[in-house]
C-alpha cells in the first residue's frame, strides 16, 4: 500500500471485509432480477451457503459463475449501472490487471484487497465471475484444448505457501516450458478462444482462461433450474443439484477441514477511513 493510501484507509476484520463483499453481491443479485440474468454462487460461497448458510468463517471472496450468453448480458447493463458504485474490472477496463483465472471482479471502491504485493491493478474488495463455456460431453477436441489452456495457466499463477511440494515442482516446470506467456498475453489469447468457441453443448465447464480441472464440468440439469439458498440472512441463486456440484468440487464437502487448511486469499485488508 502507498503511503498516501494508508492514511485514508485503516485495518479491518474478516467480518467487516465480508459485509463489504455481501452488500455487492446483493446489489449484483438485485441487477440480474432487473434484467433476467442467470448466475449461481459457485466454489467457496456455494459451499458457505450449503455448510454455513452464509460465509465460511475464514474465507475472505466471494464466487460466482454465469453462462457466457448471461456474461455479456450482465456486463452490458453493468456498466451502466454500477458505474458509480463499483468498478468492472478486467483486462480491458484495467491495463495493468493481470490476474490468471478470474474473468472479471466486481470491486469495491472504498476498501483494499491485497492478494499480491507490489501490484498496480485496482484493489478493492470483490465478488469473483466465473465464466462457462458449453460443450459436447464427447468432444474430445474440447478437452485437449481445456488441457492445453489450463497448463499455461498454471504456469502463470503464482507459487503459494499453501502449494504442496509436487505443485510447487509441477509449476516449475510448467514455467520452464511456457515461458514466453506473460499473464496479460494469456488471458488475451484465452479470452479470444472464449469468444471462438460455439456455446453449444450439454455440459458447462470453467472457460479456457481459468485452471479449474476439466472433472469440474456439470450438465444442465446439475445447474438448471437454478434455486435460491440462504446466505447471511439473503437468498442468492444456487445450482439446481448443488450437491453433486460441491461434491465434484470439494470431496466430502460437510466436513471442515484441518485447522492448517482454513485461511483466506488476502495478506492484507482496509476499509477508507471516515473523514
Amino acid at each position: 500500500m502507498k503511503e498516501s493510501e494508508s492514511k485514508l484507509y485503516s485495518p479491518c476484520t474478516i467480518k467487516e471485509i465480508q459485509r463489504v463483499m455481501l452488500n455487492i453481491m446483493i446489489e449484483i443479485d438485485s441487477l440480474c432480477r432487473r434484467h433476467d440474468i442467470d448466475y449461481w454462487l459457485s466454489d467457496g460461497t456455494l459451499l458457505g451457503a450449503i455448510r454455513h448458510e452464509g460465509f465460511i468463517p475464514w474465507d475472505d471472496d466471494m464466487d460466482i459463475s454465469m453462462t457466457y450468453d448471461s456474461y455479456i448480458k450482465f456486463i452490458a447493463v453493468a456498466t451502466e449501472e454500477f458505474k458509480d458504485k463499483f468498478f468492472i474490472q478486467n483486462y480491458k477496463t484495467d491495463k495493468n490487471y493481470d490476474i490468471v483465472g478470474v474473468h472479471t471482479k466486481i470491486r469495491d471502491k472504498q476498501s483494499i484487497f491485497i492478494e499480491e504485493w507490489d501490484k498496480t491493478y485496482q484493489q478493492g474488495a470483490f465478488i469473483d465471475i466465473f465464466v462457462m463455456n458449453q460443450f459436447k460431453e464427447n468432444n474430445i477436441f474440447y478437452k485437449l484444448k481445456k488441457g492445453y489452456y489450463r497448463l499455461i495457466a498454471l504456469s502463470l499463477v503464482p507459487i503459494s505457501i499453501h502449494d504442496s511440494k509436487i505443485n510447487r515442482i509441477l509449476k516449475r516446470i510448467l514455467k520452464t516450458i511456457f515461458f514466453s506467456y506473460n499473464n496479460r498475453k494469456f488471458i488475451i489469447k484465452a479470452e479470444t478462444a472464449n469468444q471462438k468457441h460455439k456455446q453449444v453443448g450439454e455440459m458447462y465447464s470453467y472457460n479456457f482462461s481459468t485452471p479449474m480441472r476439466i472433472k469440474y464440468s456439470y450438465s444442465e440439469e446439475d445447474i438448471f433450474p437454478l434455486k435460491r439458498h440462504s446466505f447471511e440472512g439473503y437468498e442468492f441463486l444456487v445450482p439446481n443439484n448443488y450437491d453433486k456440484v460441491l461434491k465434484t468440487t470439494f470431496g466430502d464437502y460437510m466436513t471442515l477441514p484441518k485447522e492448517e487448511n482454513r485461511y483466506g486469499h488476502a495478506l492484507f485488508y482496509s476499509l477508507q477511513k471516515n473523514i
